[in-house]
């Protein structure tokens, strides 16, 4: 099973023997925890743009901060905040999944103490209109992107799904993230969200200045995001693996977690799923 359809058509392209048996299976979300907030935003309030993930280059953190550099200094209302802990992935790893030239440009980022890279890279005027902080409890997220006017997600590499960006738009907040891997099919440009190309600032501080500036944009982003993100409900993930399952050649030999999740869908569409990992 895939995450999305891109990961789903990758594997089937890389075993096509077992072609036929990939599904594609969405990671779920509680949509019942992140529901649209009721706060009304003044005009003189700070802006606040969201980044919630793991710190390492592939995630584009580093975009992220010049983007803020270019779009920040004609908006003084604009903050940022870098909501989690440094955890590079192996270059190894990243490179075993996507090789593209984009995701090996990072190679001179690929180090530890790339998170102290990111901050030392915030223009000195700025960096007191930037927040970093560590992990956060999850269970504190719903308040955090209630608190917070956009998130953004400006992956470099081919993201196998992209759950903060679901969990967001679950609590209608406007999203911009990069067209790369699964995101194109989480969010449709300028429907329920905002796609930009990978790793180019210049496109992503462009589309942050569009959106700080036109509520009008933002209001329609906010609207149409929570019903996007139903498709990713429990309930309905559970529906879907329990069709799979069921439809599989191999059901009878189907991995012990795949079958306990088909035999008992209350587990998981209780919006308490057994597991929870951060993209």
């Amino acid at each position: 099973m895939g995450a999305a359809s891109t990961s789903s058509t990758l594997r089937a392209a890389r075993f096509p023997e077992f072609a036929d048996r990939f599904r594609t299976v969405y990671e779920g979300v509680d949509v019942n925890r992140f529901r649209p907030s009721l706060r009304t935003r003044r005009v003189e309030d700070p802006f606040w743009l969201l980044f919630v993930a793991r710190v390492s280059p592939e995630k584009g953190v580093h975009v992220l901060i010049d983007a803020f550099n270019r779009v920040a200094p004609a908006r003084p209302n604009l903050r940022l905040a870098v909501i989690g802990g440094e955890g590079v992935m192996p270059r190894e790893f990243a490179f075993a999944l996507d090789s593209t030239e984009r995701v090996r440009a990072l190679e001179p980022l690929w180090h530890d103490g790339y998170l102290e890279t990111c901050q030392q890279r915030v223009s000195p005027d700025l960096r007191d209109r930037v927040e970093f902080r560590s992990w956060l409890p999850h269970d504190e997220l719903p308040n955090r992107l209630a608190s917070a006017d956009a998130l953004i997600f400006p992956s470099v590499w081919d993201e196998p799904f992209g759950m903060p960006v679901v969990e967001a738009m679950a609590a209608g907040l406007p999203v911009i993230a990069s067209r790369v891997g699964a995101l194109p099919e989480i969010m449709t440009d300028g429907v329920n969200g905002l796609l930009v190309p990978p790793a180019d600032p210049s496109a992503l501080a462009d589309a942050i200045g569009h959106l700080a500036d036109d509520s009008s944009v933002r209001g329609v982003l906010a609207d149409a995001a929570p019903t996007r993100t139903r498709s990713f409900a429990w309930q309905r993930i559970t529906e879907t693996v329990e069709t799979s399952t069921a439809a599989s050649p191999t059901a009878d030999h189907a991995h012990p977690c795949t079958r306990f999740i088909a035999q008992h869908p209350h587990s998981m569409a209780s919006g308490k799923p057994p597991m929870r990992r951060r993209s």
